[in-house]
């Protein structure tokens, strides 16, 4: 099998905007939370900031995507 290596092809727009995600969590304060549609990326990024900075978020499933809380 041989892979073709494909040049300027243009990144589709990122469909939920995932860069504005991180930005968020690292802005709430303990009790705030929101609702984000994709349920994966939102608990991952929650992970991840987590463990950078320290914050603890809580996520529950809620309708068609997941709620997500800063707990401390």
């Amino acid at each position: 099998m041989t892979i073709i290596i494909e040049k300027n092809i243009p990144v589709p727009e990122d469909k939920y905007n995932r860069g504005y995600l991180s930005d968020t969590l690292r802005q709430m304060a303990v009790g705030d939370s929101f609702f984000y549609p994709d349920a994966n990326s939102a608990r991952a990024s929650a992970v991840r900031i987590g463990k950078i900075s320290g914050f603890k978020f809580i996520t529950r499933k809620e309708n068609n995507g997941i709620r997500v809380w800063r707990a401390r």
